[in-house]
């Protein structure tokens, strides 16, 4: 816990180069990195991630997934698949879910617990773990971070794009992104003649703007396409400890309490 006190941008120098992380991006892992929620067919680098050909539909059920017995209805459906069921009775699953559906799924798997059979819930269930996936949390501390702190981005965006111009209060993704990656390269421009002037400045605004652009900041953008694909569990363990501390400290509601249960 004592290297929470350091930035992410610091603490990276550390484990760069150490758990496959380079210390320099090509061209294409950045347009990755700023594309990583996009996934427009016209982006030839897209293309691949909306094909269909290694996919197959085992079934389809239509339904609104907005009760416990909703999410019931769609894991019977998976427990019944051929070959599922034997599986699930000595190995586990991994279930990616948002709030609501771990939410359900984990109300479902306390009920069997206590009311065993005479819950109606499949035994199976019970090693069925739902969790955050680390794409949707990505996706979410990047537009939590842009919500909250939108006064700034937009002077930024301003300033950049000319004060005629208007950025939505909700852009899409790949716009959010440009905006995070262009804060932080200008912060990186600047950051050592900042750091020498208020290195013992205890102003909260200060020390709270300095924390958004060098750890706040690089910690969304490189958490999914860099830290997670590294496949270094040390380092995404803490990377995940860090968002979640980001979402607490902005009162995320429900997002700060998935995380800990990655």
């Amino acid at each position: 816990m004592k290297d929470m006190s350091i930035t992410y941008q610091n603490k990276k120098k550390h484990f760069t180069g150490l758990f496959g992380l380079s210390a320099e991006e090509t061209h294409e892992e950045r347009t990755e990195r700023l594309l990583i929620h996009n996934y427009d067919i016209r982006i030839a680098e897209r293309r691949n991630d909306r094909s269909m050909q290694n996919t197959k539909l085992i079934d389809l059920l239509e339904g609104s997934l907005h009760s416990t017995n909703d999410y019931l209805s769609a894991i019977r459906l998976i427990i019944n698949i051929p070959g599922m069921y034997e599986y699930l009775e000595k190995k586990i699953v991994i279930a990616p879910m948002d709030y609501p559906g771990q939410k359900n799924v984990r109300r479902a798997v306390v009920n069997r617990i206590i009311n065993g059979d005479q819950s109606d819930i499949p035994l199976q269930i019970l090693n069925i773990v739902p969790f955050i996936g680390p794409l949707h949390v990505s996706l979410n501390s990047r537009e939590t971070v842009f919500l909250i702190n939108y006064n700034f981005f937009e002077k930024m965006y301003h300033a950049i794009f000319g004060s005629r111009k208007i950025l939505a209060k909700k852009p899409k993704p790949y716009r959010i992104n440009l905006l995070l990656e262009l804060a932080f390269k200008g912060w990186l421009l600047v950051k050592e003649s900042v750091n020498n002037l208020f290195c013992n400045c205890k102003d909260p605004e200060a020390r709270m703007f300095i924390n958004l652009l060098d750890n706040v900041i690089p910690l969304v953008l490189d958490f999914y396409p860099i830290i997670f694909r590294s496949g270094c569990w040390e380092v995404y363990k803490e990377a995940m400890l860090r968002i979640w501390t980001i979402f607490y400290q902005y009162r995320h509601k429900n997002y700060n309490k998935l995380q800990l249960a990655f």
